[in-house]
């Protein structure tokens, strides 16, 4: 089921392989949605990066790779059989503006947001366009697939009213959406780490020192380390404009994270 009429198919190429199940542990990433909006006032995006989750989910995608190399030595045409794959995609619209009179909710309802809206099961996106004022300024944030197993019902995207195409928002007009469902699929932001951090795992992606705004073409924050910044890339904070495309290994991060967790 769609709801509002949309229908929105991901062709994406997946190796046929068993759902691997999330072995490690995550007693440890207690959050909720306070922790997105409250505890990163003032950024573009309030998805919070977490080295322990990282490097859960770090661990799983290795273990991927050896199980799948061992599988492409056992079949003669590793590609011979990549299903397409179709997710739900559900839009809750929460909120039309920051008013009581136009359906802004308080912190307290959207911590509750799985009793009140999501539907589906890990491989239905649903896209929350809601206020959260307390977010300082945040287009929005997501919920990154390793932690689905402690916290199903807040799983999802989430994005300000105002950054839809046509809205009323200076800065966003619907790239947004975009750049949390990379999250959602397990990316990180192309600055982690900054020059001399383990970065957002990605080998085509440049180190880059912070994020970037605006659109600054041959920006090099990270001089001593291979490649200009990444600022077309939807993984970081340039204008509408700008970011235009995921990274080939962002691609294939993603088709893994469904492979392990979104299928």
């Amino acid at each position: 089921m769609i709801t509002s009429g949309l229908f929105v198919v991901f062709y994406l190429l997946a190796v046929t392989t068993q759902v691997l199940g999330i072995a490690t542990s995550l007693r440890d990433l207690s959050l909720s949605l306070g922790d997105f909006v409250v505890n990163n006032k003032g950024q573009e995006c309030a998805t919070p990066y977490s080295p322990k989750a990282d490097h859960f989910m770090k661990e799983e995608f290795e273990r991927d790779r050896v199980r799948r190399g061992v599988m492409r030595r056992q079949i003669a045409d590793p590609t011979s059989s990549r299903p397409n794959v179709i997710f739900d995609v559900f839009i809750n619209a929460i909120s039309a503006n920051m008013s009581y009179q136009g359906g802004w909710v308080t912190q307290d309802m959207l911590n509750m947001y799985g009793t009140y809206f999501r539907k589906g099961d890990i491989k239905a996106l649903n896209i929350n366009i809601s206020g959260f004022t307390n977010s300082g300024g945040s287009n929005g944030f997501s919920l990154p697939p390793i932690y689905y197993q402690n916290y199903p019902k807040i799983d999802g995207v989430y994005i300000r009213w105002d950054g839809l195409p046509g809205g009323t928002s200076l800065d966003r007009q619907g790239s947004t959406v975009i750049h949390e469902t990379g999250h959602w699929f397990s990316l990180w932001h192309t600055f982690e780490g900054g020059c001399n951090g383990i970065g957002d795992e990605m080998a085509d992606t440049p180190a880059e020192a912070e994020a970037a705004f605006g659109c600054p073409v041959g920006r090099d924050s990270c001089p001593d380390a291979e490649g200009l910044d990444p600022i077309h890339n939807y993984m970081d904070y340039t204008n509408e404009a700008c970011r235009e495309s995921f990274s080939p290994a962002q691609v294939d991060r993603m088709h893994q994270a469904i492979r392990m967790y979104r299928r």
